[in-house]
């Protein structure tokens, strides 16, 4: 037991050695999203964790979870017996930020995706795939970026869940 505590105490100190420029962001948007079905409006939130390998200064490597939900959950009513469609899922991804000048940076990234599609209340199919990233931002201070863009994501198994998400997005170096 003793060795197991010991090893859980040492690891921080381990990753913090592999990872460099830890980040944590977090976006909200709106846009659409689809499964084997029609396309539904959507508002999404987003919360991110990123880091720069050791192998490589120029590529940041984010993990996040995501959650899109019908934007008609937003609006007060009854809801007694309904059901708002949503998905949700993990995802693990590279992006560059290209400066152009102190201040203005474009921001890239593609990754991939595992979803959990629940738009039929009847179906929770989690399928695999591909996200992409776009974003222009500005660099407010030497730790804080706030941006806004696109996020798109696509599956190729079961019900080929995709979403796309026109978002504000910060994020916060440690």
């Amino acid at each position: 037991m003793k060795k197991i505590f010991f090893i859980i105490l040492i690891t921080p100190i381990f990753l913090n050695a592999q990872f460099m420029n830890p980040s944590i962001g977090a976006y909200a948007g709106i846009g659409e999203m689809k499964g084997n079905s029609p396309s539904l409006s959507v508002y999404s939130l987003n919360g991110y964790i990123g880091f720069y390998a050791w192998f490589s200064a120029d590529i940041e490597f984010r993990t996040g979870f995501f959650y899109a939900q019908k934007i008609e959950n937003l609006i007060p009513e009854n809801r007694a017996g309904k059901f708002y469609p949503f998905i949700k899922g993990y995802y693990l991804s590279a992006n560059i930020s290209q400066f152009f000048n102190d201040t203005f940076f474009l921001e890239e990234g593609v990754g991939i995706i595992i979803i959990n599609d629940r738009i039929y209340n009847d179906r929770a199919s989690w399928d695999i795939g591909a996200k992409a990233h776009l974003a222009a931002g500005f660099r407010l201070k030497q730790n804080l970026r706030i941006s806004g863009g696109i996020d798109f994501a696509s599956t190729v198994t079961n019900t080929s869940a995709s979403y796309l998400i026109y978002m504000v997005q910060t994020q916060y170096y440690f």
